[in-house]
């Protein structure tokens, strides 16, 4: 069995902290509104930060554009914020997506072939196949 790659736990504990952080959806923010997100991303304060990145995550099909000039930022944890938001869209994980699902999409994405047929053998095997 292949060792855990290091970078998969990283991504995995933050979208499991934007998920345990995450608030039930609202009305879709204004291109403004996305935009001082987007700001808010380099703000000195924690909780500001994190705001904006649920906000960001949550609405991400309208924050494309201003996720993919964060992408680009000068600043690191801006950099990997607005990846990570971007990597959660990508492979389909939204606020909602319930925690097991998010484990085994990154176990999916992650693992080699052999690892992967294993992964929808058991999904196949449990009848879980609306993961």
């Amino acid at each position: 069995m292949c060792p855990p790659r290091p970078w998969s736990l990283p991504r995995i504990v933050f979208t499991i902290l934007l998920l345990a952080l995450s608030s039930p959806a609202q009305s879709p923010p204004d291109s403004a509104e996305l935009d001082q997100a987007c700001a808010d991303l380099e703000s000195p304060h924690f909780a500001v930060r994190e705001a904006a990145t649920r906000l960001l995550w949550q609405h991400g099909d309208a924050a494309s554009s201003q996720l993919e000039e964060a992408r680009k930022s000068n600043d690191l944890e801006v950099r990997v914020r607005a990846e990570r938001i971007w990597e959660a869209l990508q492979l389909g994980i939204l606020p909602d997506t319930p925690l097991d699902v998010v484990r085994q999409i990154y176990d999916f994405h992650d693992g080699n072939l052999q690892q992967k047929q294993s992964i929808i053998q058991q999904l196949v095997a449990a009848d879980n196949l609306s993961a």
